[in-house]
């Protein structure tokens, strides 16, 4: 006698927070304690970044504790059966779509068998996706594709030995300088760049120290704060200028990366203090 199909149901718990990108869907579930979902699968391929809380899975009659910071990937179909212990459990769904899945495949990642990525190192990813989520702006389509490949490279590193192409990266920030108010595609950069935009990601990391996505926020805000104390046009104009959706935008990511608003900015010549990380 076979053994029974698995269900294949939607994800359940969730927020009704999502956004997307070229490379991955991104969505928010969360699950009291005591909640225990029976051996179940799910259409598509994902992964699973545990913000906070914990459960325990098993997976072919293996059980494992999964804690907050944790990222794993889930094959598609994947059976297994999940128990929430702790209190509370917020969880990302990340949903690779068609592309990723391919330059996961170009960059010789197999995405087609479960993985449990190291913790310690995912913390600091998982913290950045849960912040694209609830702080999305403009620039997360092309933040979330270079996470995506970020992800891709984590699946890869402890398997596959990558050459980071420095100068692909400094072709990218190039670009990125010549059209900072409307920066092209992750894609578009790596093709202009001559790389595969895993390796881009990467390189572009590891030569600046942040994310692309990082780097074009924060020289947003070092222009706006540049034509703020060099011009008297109106802030307005110095937020399309920049790259900013809009003058309250502005106001946003300064207060955020600086400390004050720009009526302040103009009204001081004291020195700013150090910009914080917007990533």
């Amino acid at each position: 006698m076979s053994a029974p199909t698995p269900s294949t149901p939607a994800f359940s718990g969730l927020t009704g927070r999502v956004v997307m990108s070229t490379s991955l869907e991104l969505a928010e579930s969360v699950y009291p304690a005591g909640l225990t979902q029976p051996r179940h699968g799910h259409d598509p391929a994902y992964f699973t970044v545990v913000i906070s809380g914990g459960y325990r899975e098993t997976i072919a009659h293996r059980a494992t504790e999964v804690e907050g910071g944790a990222v794993l990937f889930h094959e598609r179909g994947e059976e297994h059966a999940v128990t929430f212990t702790a209190p509370m459990t917020r969880i990302l769904r990340v949903l690779p779509t068609s592309a990723m899945m391919d330059e996961a495949r170009l960059a010789a990642v197999d995405l087609a068998r479960p993985q449990r990525l190291d913790a310690a190192r995912m913390r600091p990813m998982a913290a950045r996706l849960a912040r694209e989520l609830h702080e999305s702006d403009a620039a997360s389509p092309l933040a979330l594709d270079a996470l995506a490949c970020e992800l891709i490279v984590a699946c890869r590193d402890s398997r596959v030995a990558r050459r980071i192409d420095e100068r692909g990266a400094h072709r990218a920030r190039e670009v990125i300088e010549s059209a900072l108010a409307h920066p092209p595609s992750l894609a578009e950069l790596a093709r202009i760049a001559g790389c595969h935009p895993v390796t881009l990601a990467r390189a572009f990391r590891r030569t600046f120290g942040c994310a692309i996505g990082t780097y074009v926020r924060r020289r947003r805000v070092e222009v706006a704060v540049r034509l703020l104390r060099s011009t008297r046009e109106g802030i307005s104009a110095i937020a399309a200028e920049a790259g900013f959706a809009d003058q309250a935008h502005l106001t946003r990511a300064l207060r955020r990366a600086v400390g004050t608003t720009p009526a302040a900015l103009r009204r001081t010549l004291r020195p700013l203090r150090a910009f914080k990380t917007i990533d």
